[in-house]
This record gives C-alpha cells, sequence and structure tokens, in this order.
C-alpha cells in the first residue's frame, strides 16, 4: 500500500479496520459470555446472515446512549471486533439493502447478500 493512501486512512475516522458484532437484548452480556466460551457467533435467526458494522466504535457512542433507556435494547454496549481482512478472508461481504424491486434487478451470483 502506498504511503498515500496509508495517510488517507488513518485520517478518517469513519473507516475501521475492525467489523464489530454487537449482542442485544437485556441478556447481551450473557450472549457475549457465550460467544467467547464458544468460540463462534451463531446465526440464532437461522436468516443465514450474521450482522457486523465497520463503523468506528468512537462514532458508536451516540447510538449507545439511545440504548441506554430500554431494557430490552435492540444493540447493547457488548461485542466482538474481528479484524475486517479475517472475515472477508472467511467470505464475510457486505450486505446489499434495498427494496424487494432492487432485489429483481441483481445477479443471482450475488442475491445472497441482498437484506
Amino acid at each position: 500500500m502506498n504511503t498515500t493512501l496509508i495517510e488517507i486512512i488513518k485520517s478518517r475516522e469513519d473507516l475501521s479496520d475492525y467489523l464489530y458484532h454487537f449482542t442485544k437484548g437485556s441478556a447481551a452480556f450473557d450472549t457475549l459470555i457465550k460467544i467467547i466460551e464458544s468460540n463462534a457467533i451463531k446465526d440464532i435467526n437461522k436468516r443465514g446472515k450474521i450482522c457486523f458494522t465497520e463503523a468506528p466504535l468512537v462514532l458508536l457512542s451516540n447510538m449507545f446512549k439511545i440504548f441506554d433507556k430500554y431494557t430490552d435494547p435492540l444493540y447493547a454496549h457488548y461485542g466482538i471486533a474481528i479484524k475486517k481482512d479475517i472475515l472477508f478472508e472467511l467470505g464475510a461481504r457486505p450486505v446489499i439493502y434495498g427494496t424487494d424491486d432492487d432485489e429483481l434487478h441483481l445477479s443471482d451470483k450475488i442475491k445472497w447478500r441482498f437484506v
């Protein structure tokens, strides 16, 4: 990687070398412990996808403040960080968000990424 690209990446607070998977609900800490003990993140909803975010932690604090008021939050402060390049080697890819109509226009080769 050239030095200019490295400098640009370091200057961008909105980029991270990690992908984060946060636990949710009132048992979020217990879920984190299960992830650590089993050394695995499981697709408990059986959707064929496990969600991660690449938003840097420093930019997520306001989101967590919103969820702090709930006893059963959509996302909790607990989660796992995994280097992005490791997940990509394992086949992880960004999802494609869209409407049902949008999915009709996607190649069958990438429809598995559609949400």
